[in-house]
């Protein structure tokens, strides 16, 4: 794993753990960390570093506490040096009996998360879905083989969203495929079960694989049903909501969205902040399923509830892998313009939502992937290449891999002028499009 997927994983758990107050590193922090630079991070950073590669306490990573002034060349600190200095927030260190260098990276914890994402072509991200494809059709279930603890299974699916949040879809898929393969393999909470083949139904979806996503997608409410969790339930119903809008049942799956939603909204446990960020996404889905069917009403009647729950909720929010608050409704609100017809509305929406403020590629790609589809609808040939270029800057895998994004490339094709057609062109050749 390197600096920037460790800092991207740990990020990813601080975000659903404490929501947007939560603290954050980056590949740079991460690396100072490892050479010992800065020894004792905040308590919060130092929980994220031991939930993502799987240490049992502080020491495991060579993080140890204590007050030092630390040595400078020519003699030791003063207090003047010390001030200087500073930790993960900005604050003094409050530590100098820190890791040496490199301790993070030599720490046992550390080696075996050491897996790096090479995989960054189309042909090597299908290879990881059909990984994960043999595991969805994977009989073996001894129900007696010890496998991993539930908490190192849920370290693994917590490590292959941070890969799906950046659109590394060939390194989330090989995670799951194991993740699923130690599912069956072994007892494993049905809760569990349920996560994982929400984001196995994500991946498929991505991949145009529809009849397999909703095979996951049902095996994960099946579970979710199980556990009788009602917060699991709304999430999976998610999952199930969206592979059934994929497969052509629009309106079947909107009206599951709108009851389900309603259903987990009369509940206690639909009614805490988890309950909101839940139930607030399942009707975004539903809108989206909506729209695709072309019902304008109830497509704006699910994201005006879905506003609804995100000025509840306030501050954005995340609960089993799912983020959900006011950014999300309004990158739906533009989704479901588009979807409509109504261009001009999705235009002037994403006016107001900055990319950069987004916190996951995937999203950033989505919305660029949505405003091509809106400037092409206007005849906007040059803001549609430019958003074309745009997602292929920041997630090349999702652009290669989607079919989604290859119907786009041809219908702008198919719709431009034929002088104008030089830069769809050498677009659709470098991601793999057959015009």
């Amino acid at each position: 794993m390197s600096c920037q997927e460790l800092a991207e994983a740990v990020n990813a758990y601080l975000w659903e753990r404490c929501g947007p107050d939560a603290p954050t590193v980056d590949a740079r922090r991460v690396g100072e960390h490892e050479r010992g630079r800065y020894r004792w991070p905040t308590v919060l950073v130092r929980e994220g570093y031991r939930a993502v590669l799987g240490a049992a306490c502080d020491a495991d990573l060579g993080f140890h506490g204590g007050r030092r002034p630390r040595r400078v060349e020519g003699g030791s600190a003063g207090a003047d040096d010390i001030a200087r200095g500073k930790d993960d927030v900005g604050r003094r260190p409050s530590s100098s009996s820190l890791p040496s260098a490199g301790v993070v990276a030599a720490s046992p914890a550390f080696r075996r998360s050491a897996v790096r994402d090479s995989a960054s072509n189309a042909d090597q991200a299908r290879s990881g879905l059909q990984a994960l494809a043999e595991a969805i059709f994977s009989t073996e279930c001894t129900g007696s083989s010890p496998g991993p603890a539930s908490s190192e299974i849920g370290i693994l699916l917590q490590t292959a969203r941070a890969h799906y949040r950046r659109c590394e879809h060939s390194a989330a898929a090989v995670l799951v495929a194991q993740v699923l393969a130690y599912v069956q393999r072994a007892l494993q909470p049905a809760r569990l079960a349920a996560e994982v083949n929400q984001l196995a139904t994500s991946l498929l979806l991505k991949a145009g694989e529809v009849s397999l996503a909703l095979v996951a997608a049902d095996r994960s409410l099946r579970a979710a049903r199980q556990c009788e969790d009602v917060l699991s339930i709304a999430a999976s119903s998610r999952a199930l909501v969206h592979a059934l809008s994929r497969s052509g049942r629009h309106r079947r799956a909107a009206g599951m969205a709108a009851r389900t939603a309603a259903y987990v909204s009369s509940t206690a446990p639909g009614r805490t902040r988890a309950g909101l960020v839940l139930t607030g996404a399942l009707l975004l889905r539903g809108a989206v399923a909506a729209a695709r069917s072309d019902d304008r009403d109830a497509a704006f009647s699910l994201l005006d509830q879905a506003a609804e729950a995100a000025h509840r909720l306030g501050e954005d929010g995340g609960e089993q892998g799912v983020v959900f608050g006011r950014t999300n409704v309004a990158l739906h609100r533009i989704s479901v313009c588009t979807r409509v017809g109504d261009a001009g509305a999705a235009v002037h929406l994403a006016q107001s939502v900055h990319p950069a403020r987004i916190p996951y590629v995937e999203r950033r790609a989505n919305l660029h992937l949505d405003l091509a589809r809106a400037h092409s609808q206007r005849e906007n040939w040059v803001g549609a290449v430019r958003e074309l270029r745009n997602a292929e800057r920041i997630a090349p895998e999702e652009v290669r891999l989607r079919p989604a994004v290859h119907r786009i490339v041809t219908d702008l094709h198919g719709r431009l002028p034929a002088g104008r057609r030089s830069a769809v062109q050498d677009f659709a050749r470098r991601v793999g499009v057959v015009l």
